[in-house]
């Protein structure tokens, strides 16, 4: 394929302004040709980041999925939304990247992954860790057998309260599966990834209350266990007073790997000593890996291939923090009876 993809974006929110549409408008490969949104100002803000295009605005997603010649969707719209249209994006035979989570239910999740994998189209899931410099180095890390067997990690987020988005569809259950799927994915996806293996028993504990108006949980705690053996525990606490604090941490038989996310910060140490160096990646927009998602999903659209980021990746992630908002509601560990294998 000569031409570059084209390329329509659904949903025009902070996500898309600041992070997707800049990068897309970077990459020689790429298009965007049609914009989609319910808000007048928000198609005008979309039109805008991306500077000089042109790309034609509507607001019926069935008007824009059949705008002439496009060939790719990328949703960014609000969570309870992105099943509904990933499914006609699809059906519709177009390429596909899909903002995390794929779907609010466990049921929704797998409708999604079988009509992707039913599809000759591409589909890609909005998990930009998994081109993180920060965090792919750490994959290279554990291959090479740098701090040998890992046998436990953990992730603490202790953050600002979730920005205002219209309606506060954000602070819902009904809009988002919960505060462990809308926020958390990313780091159980993380767990996944670094584990090796698939997730077999969630226990979690949570509550409410601390964040005003808002319904879903603002602080929990996850313990995931894996069918290698591998452990892991999630810490959330969404009401900081001000900006965001990620850590994350691999122990394993022969060392520990530490990462501070907002310094991009990484860490060894081991039996030798203790290596710290930097590992992040320059021209990224608003969030780490970005960028690199885009050009993957549009060469595999182009050309062939199958991207980093799957949607089965996606939806593995997604029924794990599923599992765990589960796992407070009805106060038990629960059972991954039927789980999804990341890769």
């Amino acid at each position: 394929m000569s031409q570059p993809l084209r390329i329509g974006v659904a949903g025009i929110g902070m996500i898309a302004r600041r992070m997707h549409l800049p990068n897309l408008a970077a990459l020689p490969e790429a298009e965007v040709t049609a914009l989609w949104s319910r808000r007048v100002e928000s198609l005008e803000a979309g039109a805008e980041a991306l500077g000089s295009a042109r790309p034609t605005r509507y607001q019926k997603f069935e008007a824009f999925l059949a705008h002439p010649g496009l060939d790719a969707v990328l949703i960014t719209a609000p969570d309870h939304l992105h099943e509904a249209m990933a499914l006609a994006a699809l059906a519709a035979g177009k390429h596909v990247y899909l903002e995390k989570p794929p779907a609010i239910t466990e049921d929704g999740n797998r409708r999604v992954l079988e009509a992707a994998e039913l599809s000759d189209r591409v589909a890609v899931i909005g998990l930009q860790n998994r081109y993180s410099a920060l965090y792919t180095r750490v994959a290279e890390l554990l291959a090479a057998g740098a701090i040998g067997r890992v046998r436990m990690l953990w992730c603490k987020e202790y953050r600002i309260p979730f920005l205002p988005k219209p309606d506060d569809w954000i602070l819902t259950k009904a809009g988002t599966g919960g505060s462990l799927l809308v926020k958390c994915i990313h780091f159980f996806d993380l767990f996944n990834w670094y584990a090796g293996a698939i997730a077999t028993r969630v226990m979690a504990t949570g509550g409410t209350g601390v964040v005003p108006g808002q319904e879903t949980l603002d602080h929990a705690w996850v313990l995931v266990d894996y069918a290698n053996g591998v452990r892991a525990c999630l810490g959330m606490a969404l009401f900081a007073p001000r900006g965001e604090r990620v850590d994350v941490e691999l122990i394993g038989e022969a060392g520990r790997i530490t990462l501070s996310v907002q310094d991009q910060t990484l860490t060894v140490e081991t039996a030798s000593g203790t290596d710290s160096r930097k590992a992040a990646a320059p021209g990224e927009h608003f969030h780490a890996g970005s960028r690199l998602a885009l050009e993957d999903f549009v060469r595999c659209a182009r050309d062939g291939g199958v991207p980093r980021a799957s949607l089965r990746i996606g939806v593995a992630a997604a029924l794990l923090a599923l599992a765990a908002e589960r796992s407070v509601e009805e106060n038990r560990a629960v059972d991954l009876v039927h789980p999804v294998a990341p890769a």
